[in-house]
C-alpha cells in the first residue's frame, strides 16, 4: 500500500485558516455555497500552477514501484495530475474508482484515490454526473497557450454548471462534493489491506482528521502493520505517535518510522530497496528518580 501526499497540499493548507475565521458558526446551505464559489476562483488561480508542472523523481519512482508491484494503491488529496501523468507515461493501467458518465468503468488493479478530487474531473451540480477528461490533452494544449483550463462549462445532458471536482479543506468537504463520497471506503480498505503504508508530506492536520483515523484504524487492527513517514520536520511523526498510543491500547510507537532528508533521494531509496529505515521515537517515558542522598 502506498500512501502519497505531495507539497502541493501546502498550498490549499494555507487556504484553511482565515475560512475558518470567517464561518465559526454553524454551517448551513448558504455557507456551504459561498465558500464553494469563493474557492472556485480560488482553485482556478490555483489550476494554473499545477497544469503546468511535469512529474518530479519521486512521481516516477512512485510509478515504478506501482509498475513492479500493481496491488499497491496510491491515496493522495491532491488536486494535480503528476502522478497519474507519471503512471501513464510508464502505460500502467490503473482506476480512479469513480463512476464517470462518459467513461465506461476501469477495472484495472491498481488504484489512485484522489480524496479530494482531480484537475482532470468535473462535475455537474444539476444532474450530478461526473466527467473524466484526457489529462494528457488538456496539459498540452495548455503549455501550447491553444486553450485555458475550463473552470466552469455547461453540461450537455441537462444544461447545468460543470465545474472542476475539486473540494476544499473542510471538514465538510464532502457536503460539496457527493461523488467522492464512495473514495471513503476505497481508501478505508485499502489501508487495511496493507502490510505498509508509506506517507509522504502529510502533515495530519484537523481538515483531514477523517485520514489519520482511517489509519489508525488500519494499525490497529493489524498488530503486523507499519507505516513510513517521510518529511523533512521530525515533529509531525512524534505528533502521530502520540496521538496513535492514546487511541489504541498497548500501541507500539516503533510501529511508525521516520525518513528525513531529501524526499527525492530518500523516497527514491526506500522504494528501491536501497534505504534502510531504523525506529528512532522521543517519546519520554516518565521515570522514577532515586531520592538525593543526603551528606550525614
Amino acid at each position: 500500500m502506498l500512501r502519497l501526499v505531495d507539497f502541493l497540499i501546502l498550498g490549499q493548507e494555507q487556504l484553511q485558516p482565515s475560512i475558518v475565521r470567517r464561518r465559526r458558526t454553524t454551517t448551513d446551505v448558504s455557507s456551504v455555497a459561498w465558500i464553494n464559489e469563493t474557492l472556485q476562483v480560488l482553485f482556478g488561480l490555483l489550476s494554473s500552477r499545477m497544469l503546468p508542472a511535469d512529474p518530479n523523481v519521486y512521481h516516477q519512482a512512485i510509478s515504478d514501484f506501482v509498475s513492479a508491484h500493481p496491488s499497491a494503491a496510491i491515496v493522495t488529496t491532491n488536486y494535480d495530475c503528476c502522478i497519474d501523468l507519471a503512471l501513464l507515461s510508464q502505460k500502467i493501467d490503473f482506476t480512479y474508482m469513480v463512476d464517470f458518465s462518459n467513461i465506461a468503468h476501469n477495472a484495472a488493479e491498481t488504484k489512485l484515490v484522489k480524496l479530494h478530487g482531480s484537475l482532470n474531473w468535473f462535475y455537474c451540480e444539476t444532474c450530478q454526473s461526473t466527467r473524466l477528461e484526457n489529462i494528457e490533452e488538456i496539459t498540452s494544449r495548455y503549455k501550447k497557450g491553444e486553450a485555458l483550463y475550463p473552470v466552469i462549462a455547461v453540461c450537455k445532458e441537462c444544461g447545468g454548471q460543470y465545474r472542476g471536482l475539486l473540494v476544499p479543506p473542510l471538514a465538510m468537504k464532502f457536503d460539496v462534493a457527493p461523488p467522492l463520497t464512495s473514495l471513503l471506503g476505497v481508501a478505508d480498505e485499502a489501508f487495511q489491506r496493507s502490510d505498509l503504508i508509506v506517507v509522504v508530506g502529510f502533515s495530519f492536520a484537523d481538515a483531514d482528521l477523517y485520514i489519520s483515523r482511517m489509519i489508525c484504524k488500519a494499525l490497529q487492527m493489524s498488530a503486523s502493520a507499519k507505516m513510513v513517514i517521510f518529511d523533512p520536520d521530525y515533529s509531525v511523526a512524534n505528533t502521530v505517535r502520540r496521538r496513535f498510543s492514546i487511541r489504541i491500547p498497548r500501541f507500539d510507537a516503533k510501529r511508525i518510522l521516520a525518513v528525513r532528508g531529501d524526499c527525492e533521494n530518500t523516497l527514491r531509496d526506500f522504494l528501491a530497496g536501497n534505504l534502510l529505515v531504523k525506529a528512532k521515537t522521543k517519546i519520554k517515558s516518565k521515570s522514577k528518580r532515586e531520592p538525593k542522598k543526603v551528606p550525614s
